[in-house]
C-alpha cells in the first residue's frame, strides 16, 4: 500500500515515514498542502493519506475527486500532536 505523509514539522514526519516503512508500507512525504498536492498527482496507486491537522497549509484541505489531486478511494487519517497543555 501506499501512503502520502504531510506533515510541517520534519521529525515527526520522519518518524511516520520510518514506522511505516518498517511495516511495509511505500511511503512519500511531504511538508505542507502545497507540496502534498504536487507530489499526490505523480503517485500511482495513492491509498493512504496520513496528514497534520494542524500546519500552515494543511493537506486535509487537499481536494479530492476526479479533478482534485487526491481520488475518492484514498482513505485519509488525520493527526495532530499538541505540546501544550491547554491546546493553545
Amino acid at each position: 500500500m501506499s501512503v502520502l505523509i504531510v506533515d510541517d514539522e520534519g521529525s515527526v514526519r520522519q518518524f511516520v515515514d520510518r514506522a511505516l516503512r518498517e511495516a511495509g508500507y511505500t511511503t512519500t512525504v511531504a511538508s505542507d498542502g502545497p507540496e502534498a498536492i504536487k507530489v499526490a498527482a505523480t503517485l500511482d496507486p495513492l491509498d493512504i493519506l496520513v496528514t497534520d491537522l494542524m500546519m500552515p497549509a494543511p493537506a486535509a484541505a487537499v481536494p479530492s475527486g476526479p479533478e482534485g489531486a487526491v481520488p475518492h478511494r484514498v482513505q485519509r487519517s488525520i493527526v495532530q500532536g499538541e505540546n501544550d497543555p491547554l491546546g493553545r
